[in-house]
This record gives C-alpha cells, structure tokens and sequence, in this order.
C-alpha cells in the first residue's frame, strides 16, 4: 500500500493526536506498507521512512534542576501496570536489524546506532542508560543487558564486547582515549604498548583509581594499581 496524500496528512497530524496516530497504525495493519508505490527502497541516496529533524536554540527547556524537561527528535515511552502475560517483547523503541546474507558495508550495522555527530564534544556517552525518578523505588537488573530468543545450535554473540575497530575508508582506527572499561570507583581495565609508569604524570593519572588493571602488550604482562588515581604505582601480577 502507498501512501496516499490524505494518509501523509494524517502521519504528521499523529505527531501530536492521538485518534489519527491510531488511524494511521489501522492503515498499517491492514496492508504491507511501502513507500513510493514500491514494496522495497532501492535508490543511491540516504532514507529513512521517518526522519524527524529537532533544531533546538540555546535557551531551549528547563534551567530547574528540579523541574528537567525531556527534548528529543523521538521518544518512545510504553506505559502499563502487572502486565500478566508472558510472552511479550515489551520497549518503549525496537530496533530490528533484518539483513540476511552478506554484508558489503564497511560503515555501521546494526539494530539501533548511536551516533556521535561531528564537532560535538560533550556528551554522557552514545548510548545512556539512567534510573529516573524521586518518587519510589526505581530498579533494573542491569544497565545493559544481553540475552538469547534462538535455540538454533551455534547461534550468539562473537564477543559480548567488541572495542576492536580497524581503520577504514580513510578513517583512523577506533581510539579508547583513556580505559577500555571503567567500572564503579574508578577501577579500571585497559592496556597499553609497554610497561606502565608510577607517578603523578604516569599511566592511568588522573583517571585509573587503585585496583585498575593495565596489560602491557609487548610483553603480556599484567599491573595492578597499589597507590591512588592521582599517583599510581603499578605492581606486576602475572607474566604471560
């Protein structure tokens, strides 16, 4: 089904009602839906189906730290109380990656990309996860979670993280500027092409408290940090 000119309508009307968000996901659910007249996208160019764009000016929202608001291009917010059925893929956004067979692409791939455009320089972090709220009690298992929905033998995850990036058309290879991972009190695992150094101008200074981990990678050689984040001193554990 394409799009008719009354059903764009309705789309950008859905941004902000409602009965016509609804309207539109009938029309959804009673045909495949294709843009253009045609059952898949195949030009040269860059789509998306739904690109909203948010320019924002410098004194957008709250400066009341009390009193936050929430700006975003999208945002995807499902709500409930004791859901009681069990078989459920429940989010406030999904995003399916569905590309079968190879892959030619030496750029991104994946269900979601969190990207971090050029020139910004401040930011929580790609991908941010938080407990929000005052009122109650707020938990979840994990900030970030992996699990299996295929009982095909062989299926799973290479790595359950990957910071290995080669360079690549033209670009230079990923760089951790300080630790692969920082876990909480600042203890730290990363590496580095030699021994580390003690001090107040060594490895680690600054960021990698006491009880972070450092392999040297000529020698496969690991440290741990015995003094501080401000002046390690790093004393050998095992060699390889």
């Amino acid at each position: 089904m394409a799009l008719s000119s009354s059903s764009k309508e309705i789309l950008v009307v859905a941004m902000a009602n409602r009965s016509a968000a609804k309207e539109v996901s009938d029309a959804i659910d009673a045909a495949t839906l294709s843009l253009g007249g045609e059952s898949f996208f195949s030009g040269s160019g860059s789509f998306q189906p739904v690109a909203p764009d948010l320019n924002v000016g410098p004194g957008v929202g709250s400066n009341n730290g009390s009193n936050p608001k929430y700006i975003a291009a999208v945002m995807g917010n499902i709500l409930g109380d004791s859901l009681t059925n069990t078989a459920n893929y429940l989010a406030g956004v999904i995003g399916a990656y569905s590309l079968t067979g190879t892959l030619a692409s030496t750029y991104p791939a994946g269900a979601v990309l969190g990207q971090i455009t050029d020139g910004v320089t401040d930011a929580d972090g790609a991908f941010v996860a938080y407990v929000d709220g005052d009122s109650s009690v707020t938990k979840a298992n994990a900030a970030f979670k992996a699990m299996s929905n295929n009982s095909n033998a062989g299926s799973g995850f290479s790595y359950g993280l990957d910071l290995t990036s080669p360079a690549h058309d033209g670009y230079n290879a990923l760089a951790i500027l300080k630790a692969d991972i920082r876990m909480s009190h600042d203890v730290c695992t990363f590496s580095g092409a030699t021994a580390p150094v003690d001090g107040g101008s060594g490895t680690g200074a600054g960021f990698a408290g006491t009880g972070s981990l450092y392999i040297a990678r000529d020698t496969g050689k690991g440290y741990l940090n015995g003094g501080s984040k401000a002046t390690p001193a790093w004393k050998i554990i095992t060699s390889a």
